[in-house]
């Protein structure tokens, strides 16, 4: 009944409306079938990727069997994207991926993709590679917009060494003018399930879970080149996830060998950056179990606790609490004034960071406590622990600051002598009246040898029970130390008081040539020298 409706409707049609009416029918199909033969064979021959990759060097794209059924509407399977832009190669592959292309925008030179859909989807990103100048800016040339890529299925992703698997979901969306033009990434997202991070063989979180919003500002490439695209990004990041446990183990020499276990710690981050700062109510906590052998095989077992938050400033907590167990004690708290992250040039920090931090920790060499003290005549050698309390007052060690060292091999050179044995060290760093920093430092030594320093070999004094002081009568500046004549300007500033026992003296003519005047040297009770 129907068909019979249908046909007396036809029927009243007149006849030459009718026929233009099938001229236009028979047109559409035409066109219909041209273009199902004309996009799969564009697909599915060498004339699709040849017309995409016109430009290899910069971005290239292969795909298997693919097809098209409506115009604009394509789907391919077995997709293999890569790119170099700047120092940076990129990868993405795809199991399967279908999208719509507007047909009219092709018309003003955009290709606007408003949707695509991928499937089993993993990426790489390798930084280092040689650098390829772009070519001027220049007018005219071609859009690209896709406005909403999306996968629900994204496995893995690699960025240089660091390593994420899981399963992913993300929605991206950018848009880019060829020819040197303006790039922008729109508002995207990324979420991640069971998650395994780790560095090369290092492992830095499992079973976590990721989020994350991010979004770069249209702008042109002479506006922001290279890591100053920061200043242009807006981002959040959520992780929740199991840390590894530390692993540290130290050799009788002193030698330091770290790992990462699997273990019990845990690390939570909710952190937002706004066009090159933290925003306010970020934070990071982070639980890190420290386990290993000390020097002499002995077991420790500790735990560092690391919390970021942000407010008007940055501040930094870290702390391992000591127990009978432990070999590690850390309470440092750091604050930083402001919230700019220093992009370029992260030494930008130290002078806006002040606070304290008190702990003790094994180091395989010592050699920088001479740096600490500004004293380049001490060297400390070997591996030791060091207990120290530093003060920071806008990035620069304060008065009040102490370190130790219980056991330590030790070589000081004074007034043309040099001092050899372990040692016991303390020092600290008072407050001049003018605020400068007056270093002092007293070496223990059980047993000790003195020798000239051009005759390190040949020791004219050997004993026990020596005692040097050395403290600051003014301040000396960092930098004048390292110059030329420096030692003098240290003998000037410097006081030091020398006192030893039951020394063995081989050439007491060549003793009394070597020490001061007005120096008193015995064999039996304690010998003393002082010196300004």
């Amino acid at each position: 009944m129907e068909l019979n409706a249908v046909s007396r409707s036809w029927q009243r049609i007149p006849v030459s409306a009718r026929a233009w009416i099938r001229r236009v029918a028979l047109a559409l199909l035409g066109v219909y079938a041209f273009y199902l033969l004309a996009g799969n064979v564009f697909i599915n021959t060498p004339i699709g990727e040849w017309t995409a990759n016109r430009k290899p060097e910069k971005f290239e794209i292969e795909w298997g069997p693919g097809y098209t059924v409506w115009p604009g509407r394509v789907h391919v399977w077995d997709v293999r994207m890569k790119g170099h832009a700047g120092r940076a190669t990129w990868a993405v592959n795809a199991a399967r991926a279908n999208g719509r292309i507007a047909i009219l925008p092709l018309l003003r030179k955009t290709v606007r993709v408003p949707e695509v859909i991928a499937v089993d989807v993993t990426g790489a990103v390798d930084i280092g590679g040689a650098r390829k100048p772009p070519l001027p800016a220049r007018p005219g040339g071609w859009v690209l917009q896709f406005d909403r890529i999306h996968s629900e299925s994204i496995h893995n992703g690699r960025l240089g060494d660091l390593v994420l698997e899981g399963l992913g979901s993300a929605d991206v969306g950018f848009y880019k003018q060829l020819r040197g033009g303006a790039l922008e990434l729109m508002p995207s997202r990324a979420h991640f399930e069971n998650v395994q991070l780790r560095y090369g063989k290092e492992a830095l979180l499992r079973d976590g879970r990721i989020d994350a919003d991010f979004a770069i500002a249209r702008h042109a490439r002479e506006q922001a080149r290279g890591i100053a695209k920061l200043l242009l990004t807006d981002a959040k990041l959520k992780l929740d996830g199991k840390a590894p446990t530390l692993r540290v183990e130290v050799d009788p020499q002193g030698r330091i060998a770290l790992a990462n276990v699997a273990g019990d710690g845990r690390a939570q981050i909710d952190l937002g950056f706004a066009r090159g700062s933290l925003t306010p109510g970020s934070r990071v906590r982070w639980h890190t179990p420290v386990t290993g052998h000390d020097g002499r095989g002995a077991a420790f077992d500790d735990a560092l606790d690391v919390a970021l938050d942000v407010d008007r400033d940055m501040h930094l907590v870290a702390r391992a609490p000591t127990h009978a167990e432990g070999r590690l004690s850390l309470d440092a708290d750091l604050t930083v004034r402001g919230t700019q992250v220093p992009l370029k040039d992260p030494r930008s920090l130290l002078p806006r960071s002040s606070g304290h931090v008190v702990g003790r920790w094994h180091f395989a060499s010592l050699r920088w406590l001479g740096n600490f003290f500004d004293a380049p005549w001490l060297s400390l050698d070997g591996a030791g622990v060091v207990d120290a309390d530093v003060r920071v007052v806008d990035g620069r060690v304060a008065g009040g600051s102490r370190v130790g060292v219980p056991d330590v091999q030790a070589v000081a050179h004074v007034m043309g002598n040099r001092i050899a044995g372990r040692a016991k060290a303390d020092g600290r760093l008072d407050a001049g009246p003018n605020d400068e920093v007056l270093p002092r430092l007293e070496l223990l030594m059980e047993r000790f040898d003195i020798a000239a320093d051009d005759a390190p070999g040949k020791p004219f004094v050997q004993g026990r029970n020596l005692r040097l002081l050395l403290e600051s009568v003014s301040g000396v500046e960092r930098q004048a130390l390292r110059q030329p004549g420096a030692m003098k300007q240290v003998g000037q500033a410097m006081r030091a008081h020398l006192t030893f026992a039951n020394a063995q003296v081989p050439d007491l003519r060549r003793t009394t040539a070597t020490c001061p005047t007005n120096t008193c040297v015995s064999t039996a009770a304690p010998a003393r020298c002082r010196a300004t």
